[in-house]
């Protein structure tokens, strides 16, 4: 989901459901990372996973290849370690 304060962060949620005592059917988003544009990607840092992971934005496009990664874009220190 994208940031409202900035163009390019984004929030991971995942959708919990449950039951109330009463049969009825609740719903509840926890937050569970954060994300940022990296080309034509979106680096995903979740909680549970230390390497980033990488969604391409444009699957079907030529450009969607790793080379498309900008290499400056990995010297943000919240890239530190992160494998192509």
């Amino acid at each position: 989901v994208p940031n409202d304060q900035h163009d390019t962060k984004y929030v991971v949620l995942s959708l919990e459901q449950y039951q109330l005592p009463t049969g009825k059917l609740r719903y509840h988003w926890n937050q569970i990372g954060e994300g940022s544009l990296v080309g034509s990607f979106i680096a995903l840092r979740l909680q549970l996973i230390e390497t980033p992971l990488f969604l391409c934005l444009f699957p079907e496009k030529r450009e969607a290849a790793e080379s498309a990664i900008d290499p400056h874009l990995m010297n943000n220190p919240k890239m530190q370690g992160v494998k192509i």
